[in-house]
């Protein structure tokens, strides 16, 4: 007697599906028992929520997946592989549109199948696809069904489109959030949580991972219960709509049966700023973001990051550009035993660890000699005049020498570019890979100059922005406590100190030249300098 299993499907999109998976199975059972099929031992129930459950009464289901790919249909494939191993000769299936609604993927398995000797028989249509009779029909069905989700997609898209127009939500709620009525708003427990893992990370210094560790110690819950990570918190730090911003519309679908989905370009993301959202300050986010870029340039130097010292991943040698590091001062025993604690100095981390071969200067410096100089210098930040500062800062910034219109010219024509590309890909005019790469290269152009249109046309908007952001650095410079630092007062000021040194009158005289940070970006970059080129302000140690 030929064996046989039953294939069920309830798509996530069919909320109104008459028969539920559980109804479809006890069918299927009853269906195997009233004509004297013998059921194959195998089968696999794969949940929506990502469970599967073996089992032995071939029955294959997937529960809450689309039709439109194969890649999520994880029983539809264990299927295809026991098929492969020949546990069964026919599969039953109730219709064509729950076996496939992907022409090609679905004409390619019966044509495998069939090479297997295996049929499958749609009990709908009464069809038998060991018989190549019905061949041109299926082929016709299924490129109706394959249709219907295209414009099923369509019409989502369009819905959706029309809900972030009006500063609608689709999808899960980030968290810190819920969505009520389709809008976003609040939750007041987890913004709570958002606000604990930003001040971790920017004012106490902590490090992804040690947040991760330090809510999961602390049994603070994530949306889904699951545990904390280093991904999870490095997302919630970088997402702008904790400071307010909405933004929507960056990926749309190009062909729901291939499930390609391609990037908006920037200009045309569905944006809007809410203060009712913001559960991080201005200040908080860019400091937050600053720290974000620091520590990423430090890992990728291979340095690392580290709060436990008040110059911990501060000070830097001026030739090598390592960290320096913290060693203790040892002094030499007096005849009664004891020594005075001379207490600690820093020194470059290269040379102490590799010697002079990888860095010849080693320049010890003395921690209270460091730590009064920056206190110096501090002191003389306090008193500076940063009004030039912003004026070149607003210049870099907020450039005024802009043909917006030979932008515009250029952006329509990148956009009738892409739509041309698109239209292309649509006709399979275009392979996947150039497809691709034309595309990656597009939305850049079209990114970069529609981010040049936005901030000419938002510029004087985003000037008293930036005059705010100022009057509050200038607020934090001044409200140092310079006998109470702290690690992170040094890193909100400083990008990093630099170790240097010269010859004056034959004498090797060591200096510390600092570099400091000002708004979201550094006082290089405001100056457009290189390392090499910059113009040291030095104060001398010791």
């Amino acid at each position: 007697m030929k064996l046989s299993v039953a294939y069920c499907r309830v798509s996530t999109d069919k909320k109104e599906q008459e028969l539920s998976i559980k109804e479809q199975k006890k069918q299927w059972l009853e269906f195997f028992s009233e004509k004297q099929v013998k059921a194959a031992k195998c089968g696999l129930l794969y949940k929506k929520d990502g469970t599967k459950d073996f089992i032995t009464n071939g029955i294959y289901a997937d529960e809450g997946i689309s039709g439109t790919s194969l890649r999520n249909r994880r029983a539809f494939n264990q299927m295809l592989e026991d098929a492969s191993h020949k546990r069964f000769d026919m599969i039953f299936v109730e219709d064509i549109s729950r076996f496939s609604r992907s022409a090609e993927d679905g004409i390619k398995i019966i044509k495998d199948l069939r090479e297997l000797g295996i049929g499958v028989y749609f009990r709908k249509e009464g069809w038998d696809t060991l018989s190549d009779r019905h061949d041109f029909e299926f082929g016709l069905r299924i490129q109706i069904a394959q249709e219907e989700s295209r414009i099923k997609s369509e019409r989502l898209k369009w819905a959706m489109n029309r809900l972030h127009k009006k500063g609608g939500w689709n999808g899960a709620a980030p968290f810190g959030f819920d969505v009520k009525n389709a809008f976003l708003k609040i939750n007041d427990e987890e913004a709570e949580i958002v606000k604990l893992i930003y001040d971790l990370f920017t004012n106490q210094g902590y490090g992804v991972s040690k947040i991760a560790r330090y809510l999961n110690g602390n049994n603070i819950p994530t949306k889904t219960g699951v545990k904390w990570s280093q991904t999870q918190v490095t997302s919630i730090l970088g997402n702008k709509l904790y400071n307010g911003e909405q933004r929507q519309h960056t990926i749309e679908s190009a062909d729901i049966n291939r499930h390609l989905q391609i990037e908006i370009p920037e200009d045309e993301h569905i944006v809007f700023n809410y203060d009712h959202l913001k559960i991080i300050d201005d200040e908080t986010f860019t400091l937050t973001q600053l720290e974000r870029k620091k520590r990423n340039e430090q890992f990728s130097n291979g340095t690392g990051h580290s709060n436990k010292h008040l110059l911990s991943t501060l000070i830097y040698c001026g030739h090598c550009g390592a960290t320096y590091k913290r060693k203790k001062r040892h002094a030499y025993k007096r005849i009664d035993g004891t020594s005075k604690d001379l207490g600690y100095e820093w020194t470059c981390g290269i040379n102490d660890m590799y010697g002079k071969d990888r860095c010849g200067h080693r320049n010890m410096l003395i921690e209270e000699d460091i730590i009064q100089a920056i206190k110096n210098e501090l002191e003389i930040r306090k008193n500076v005049d940063l009004t030039d500062m912003l004026t070149a800062y607003c210049e870099k910034t907020f450039n005024n020498n802009v043909d917006i219109e030979a932008l515009r010219d250029m952006k329509e024509k990148f956009t009738k570019e892409m739509r041309q590309l698109r239209k292309d890909k649509a006709d399979d005019l275009i392979d996947d890979d150039l497809y691709k790469e034309e595309l990656k290269e597009l939305s850049k152009q079209i990114k970069n100059i529609g981010a040049e249109i936005s901030r000419y046309e938002r510029r004087a908007e985003e000037i008293e922005m930036t005059k705010l952001k100022f009057n509050k650095y200038k607020t934090m410079i001044q409200s140092l406590d310079l006998d109470n630092l702290t690690n992170t007062d040094l890193k909100k000021v400083f990008r990093k100190i630099l170790v240097k040194e010269k010859i004056v009158n034959g004498n090797k005289e060591i200096y510390l030249s600092f570099r400091y940070n000002f708004l979201d970006i550094t006082e290089e970059e405001i100056f457009r300098v290189n390392e090499e080129e910059y113009c040291d302000f030095l104060v001398k140690v010791g």
